[in-house]
């Protein structure tokens, strides 16, 4: 054959090569030791991932798409993309959901309706359930479901904006309500007592004193300040709430108490009272949820927020170049659920960010798009 034919024909490959992708599938129903076509997908995002990367080192030039089949797919720790998984100017790669499929990629464990049973007079904390809710309540024994990860609150609001939630309840992929009270907007706190206490001017906190972790959020100096502060003690004979005011602004400024402050008690399970509130019983290991109206518990979907205790996301993105991720929801975190660091000609298209405990994305770098998505 005439060189020059040949060479034609090799540089006609590489073209048809890059314009052309090649696709990997992945099925929550895979396997990893499959080989990743169509009839035998992979089953982590993870594994495809690590496919081109192997097949990259063979043809630089070659364009992937994974196609992505319906399904809810588990994550337990950040699905990590590095500069290696970059495509070029000319053969991009694409994560994608198949066709009118489904794809959540969930940061979180799904619980199931039959673990949970109802409010037992032996339970540790009955006696601290409204007696007019106890038989409303579903218990979950989280050690008996092998959940051993509960988070804890921390303080949060203005200055601490990067701080993960603890442990997040949803239900039929809405977020529940951590008990709290008043059940709905602010209460107003009496005079100030110091830069650390307030009189409360109602007797529900009375109630409080056999509290283990209850915390407040308030606006304690202007009304767009807020701050997530532990109660350290309620005294119940002068009406006075002492708070954990370690701060981290500038010399206590925006979290010292004013007088006549917006605020409410959270994480108070003797204010689990109405449908859709929530309490995680740390020390007994133990979540107590009274169910939110309209719904049939039995056949709900369950979830527990796992990823992010440590400020991670669900995909975690640094030096990567020419992505694209469509049509994917991902949802239920801690923390948050993409991440792109130093990143560049990324695309975010017609995806879905949901159910996050802090941020959804936090996206640097250059030529980085979020198109027709949802927060």
């Amino acid at each position: 054959m005439n060189k020059y034919i040949l060479l034609l024909l090799l540089c006609c490959t590489t073209i048809f090569l890059a314009g052309n992708p090649r696709t990997i599938y992945v099925s929550a129903s895979g396997s990893d030791s499959n080989s990743g076509t169509r009839n035998f997908p992979f089953k982590s995002i993870e594994k495809a991932r690590d496919e081109i990367r192997k097949l990259k080192k063979e043809n630089a030039q070659q364009s992937f798409r994974v196609a992505i089949f319906g399904g809810k797919y588990f994550v337990g720790q950040p699905i990590v993309f590095i500069a290696e998984d970059s495509g070029t100017d000319k053969s991009a790669i694409v994560y994608e959901a198949m066709k009118g499929e489904t794809v959540r990629i969930i940061g979180g464990i799904e619980v199931f309706p039959s673990a949970f049973g109802p409010l037992s007079e032996n339970d540790p904390v009955y006696g601290r359930i409204a007696p007019s809710v106890r038989s409303k309540i579903k218990v979950l024994d989280l050690s008996k479901a092998g959940i051993s990860d509960l988070g804890k609150l921390r303080r949060r609001g203005y200055s601490y904006r990067n701080e993960p939630s603890p442990m997040e309840l949803s239900i039929n992929s809405k977020n529940m309500q951590l008990a709290r009270w008043p059940n709905h907007g602010y209460a107003k706190s009496g005079e100030a007592v110091d830069s650390t206490g307030f009189f409360y001017t109602t007797n529900i906190p009375d109630q409080w004193k056999e509290e283990k972790d209850a915390w407040t959020l308030g606006y304690w100096r202007v009304g767009w300040a807020e701050i997530y502060s532990r109660i350290e003690s309620v005294d119940t004979v002068n009406n006075i709430i002492k708070i954990d005011n370690q701060s981290g602004s500038k010399n206590n400024s925006l979290t010292t108490i004013k007088n006549h402050r917006n605020w409410c008690g959270i994480n108070i399970l003797a204010e689990l009272d109405i449908p859709g509130e929530y309490y995680i019983d740390r020390e007994h290991q133990r979540l107590y949820v009274y169910p939110p109206d309209g719904v049939d518990f039995q056949s709900s979907e369950i979830m527990l927020s796992m990823i992010g205790e440590n400020g991670e996301s669900i995909i975690e993105a640094s030096g990567l170049k020419n992505v694209t991720f469509r049509n994917i929801i991902l949802e239920k975190s801690r923390f948050g659920v993409f991440t792109a660091n130093d990143c560049e000609n990324i695309i975010i298209d017609g995806c879905r960010f949901k159910n996050t405990g802090n941020t959804s994305g936090m996206l640097s770098g250059k030529n980085i798009k979020l198109l027709n998505s949802e927060i």
